[in-house]
């Protein structure tokens, strides 16, 4: 199951993911490009999670996209599916940027480096375990990495980002609602953190 194929998830009754996927015309390479496109397309207020799963096309969860403010040629369509319930067996994928955070002082964040590929599977087993029992790992690849520039100082930001894949029991469908609703990991605004979940 890649990104592409499922839906995502917005808190809501019933329970059910949204996903947006665009075919964009051209292939863009800076994170906070993409970033501002995807504000600029969903409504105010609304925090929305997105990935570049492969060239040229951005996956957007969100409840709505307002098309009209997508660029010229670009293709869209949208999925949606239920959030599975407790105790079914399902498929997952994550786009993430997994980091290791060291402490430097106390009251401060640390510092901040990408894992390693073999600690990559392990990482997101542990972040999925609050709302996903039994889950395996049946992929790992690392994709092409995305830099923006910060918007207040200009530097420019990279990060490092890994398509996982697995299956797994939901634990709760509530939590599993959250999680996917909240995203998985840092750089969320820009392209990660991204985790789609499908009944097998």
């Amino acid at each position: 199951m890649s990104p592409t194929e499922t839906g995502h998830a917005t808190r809501c009754a019933p329970l059910v993911d949204t996903l947006h996927t665009i075919r964009l015309p051209r292939l863009h390479h800076d994170a906070h490009y993409l970033h501002r496109l995807v504000e600029a397309a969903t409504p105010d207020g609304i925090r929305t999670l997105w990935a570049c799963p492969a060239p040229r096309t951005l996956v957007v969860r969100a409840p709505h996209l307002d098309e009209t403010a997508l660029p010229t040629g670009a293709h869209l369509s949208t999925t949606t599916r239920p959030i599975p319930d407790d105790d079914a067996r399902v498929e997952w994928a994550l786009i993430a940027n997994p980091i290791h955070n060291t402490p430097t002082h106390q009251g401060t964040r640390g510092t901040r480096t990408p894992l390693r590929a073999p600690d990559v599977p392990a990482w997101a087993v542990r972040k999925l375990a609050p709302a996903l029992a039994d889950t395996t790992v049946t992929a790992c690849e690392r994709l092409p990495a995305l830099a923006g520039h910060h918007p207040r100082t200009g530097r420019t930001i990279t990060h490092t980002r890994y398509a996982t894949t697995g299956t797994a029991t939901t634990r709760d469908q509530t939590l599993l609602a959250h999680l996917i609703a909240a995203g998985i990991g840092p750089g969320k605004a820009f392209g990660c953190g991204l985790l789609t979940v499908g009944a097998r």
